[in-house]
């Protein structure tokens, strides 16, 4: 193994801040673990950062964090893995001690460990409390499906909190790769329509082989009027936005019943504001709920169902060489780009 490796280091908006470049492998101590990379997601967040930046990231770094590969090399008292064998981690640590741990809340630590660098590079180090969060991909499972455990994880926390019952009616506004991969799961929760909408006609009739059984175009057809018209005039039991838009996130209200749930999924740009009546919440008696990344738990299930062969072909679909990163800008946006893959 090269002291150097190949990273894509972002140093601030701007497409010219984000460069190739040769930086040292990173360095283990005791209880790390050192990765090499075979796979790594590029999505908004990554896209979002190099184009404007990002409030809660700070140049330079390493961007990346849904990550896959083969442990290279163990630190010192390291015996849960070893070396070769094929991974993939939990890109966050909670400490565990703080108010949001010890009540049960672990997204929202206060005391985060992070994978870094990131995982747009040949390797990187999962530090000793990221250690715990490493879980083995089967051998028929490839990086790209193992990676993608850090989706698939947020969104069985967003089922859970979503609560579908047997015979609900879902509208799932939002037909990436985010949405598809929610649309088998509320098939498999009990969901007897699934209303799925966007204003691209190829994402509807992605979510419609997925198992939709409802496709709206939000630019030809009334949502609300669509859910109303299949309920009896009631509207969704649950409405779940996987966009991240105020329009779309308002809409929501506009679909919903009374006493029904909205589970906002889509993280929003900084600065987005909306308006919004609150009697349609007072009144609407609606429960309102935000998820985002998931608990350690749901991460280990995300991984145990990938393994046991959860279906992502029609969800990953690009993948690029590390070397042809920069190319990530024009593809990702890209309709038919449900998710896109780097592969150092």
């Amino acid at each position: 193994m090269t002291d150097t490796m190949l990273a894509a280091v972002w140093h601030g908006p701007g497409l010219e801040n984000f460069r190739l470049e040769e930086v040292p492998v990173p360095e283990i101590g005791p209880g790390d673990v050192l990765l090499r990379i075979r796979a790594c997601y590029f999505g908004a967040l990554s896209l979002r950062a190099i184009l404007t930046g990002h409030p809660k990231l700070t140049p330079p770094m390493v961007l990346g964090r849904m990550v896959s590969g083969d442990v290279a090399a163990v630190g010192e008292g390291v015996t849960t893995v070893k070396v070769g064998d094929r991974i993939t981690v939990d890109p966050v640590a909670s400490c565990g001690h703080c108010f949001y741990c010890e009540n049960n809340e672990p997204t929202h630590c206060l005391n985060q460990t992070k994978l870094s660098p990131g995982g747009l590079a040949t390797y990187t180090r999962i530090a000793a409390p990221l250690v715990p969060g490493i879980v083995g991909l089967a051998d028929d499972v490839s990086y790209e499906e193992g990676a993608y455990s850090d989706t698939l994880g947020p969104v069985l926390q967003g089922m859970e909190k979503a609560n579908v019952r047997h015979g609900d009616t879902v509208v799932l506004i939002g037909c990436g790769g985010v949405g598809l991969t929610f649309i088998p799961l509320l098939k498999g929760a009990g969901a007897a329509q699934i209303i799925a909408a966007d204003v691209e006609d190829q994402a509807l009739d992605a979510a419609e082989a997925a198992g939709a059984t409802h496709t709206v175009n939000t630019l030809r057809q009334d949502l609300g009027t669509v859910a109303r018209d299949l309920t009896q005039g009631r509207g969704a039991d649950v409405v779940v936005e996987a966009v991240g838009r105020a329009a779309t996130y308002r809409l929501c209200f506009d679909v919903v019943r009374y006493a029904g749930t909205i589970v906002g999924f889509g993280g929003c740009p900084p600065g987005t504001t909306m308006e919004l009546d609150p009697n349609l919440i007072h009144y609407g008696s609606l429960r309102i709920l935000g998820t985002s990344h998931c608990s350690p738990a749901i991460f280990r299930r995300a991984v145990a169902l990938i393994n046991a062969g959860f279906d992502l072909s029609h969800i990953i679909t690009h993948r690029l060489s590390l070397e042809d990163v920069h190319q990530a800008i024009e593809v990702f946006p890209q309709v038919e780009c449900k998710t896109l893959v780097i592969m150092p």
